[in-house]
């Protein structure tokens, strides 16, 4: 939604042209780099995917025609997400010693 733009009507959906450019001013005025509309889509895609939503809810929400799109391109595993599972098989070896 357009909050800053006096060129468009405040409340107006963006478009793909004016978000770029807010980010390029952005960066410019932070000095923060590489941050794009893109990245904050592929981060809300990982936090869904990562707080248990059903991956057809995230291809429906993102768009993608294909299940495998978001699959591929969305689900990949952290070194907190290994250890956590490695944590996890470890106390049910402990559990099963007694």
């Amino acid at each position: 939604m357009n909050l800053y733009s006096s060129n468009v009507e405040l409340g107006t959906p963006m478009t793909y042209n004016g978000a770029n450019g807010l980010f390029r001013s952005l960066e410019g005025r932070t000095g923060i780099k590489k941050a794009t509309p893109h990245l904050l889509r592929h981060t809300h895609a990982t936090e869904l995917i990562k707080s248990g939503w059903e991956m057809a809810y995230v291809q429906k929400r993102l768009g993608h025609k294909h299940i495998q799109t978001t699959m591929d391109t969305y689900t990949h595993l952290s070194d907190e997400d290994v250890r956590k599972e490695f944590d996890k098989y470890i106390a049910t070896k402990k559990t099963d010693v007694r």
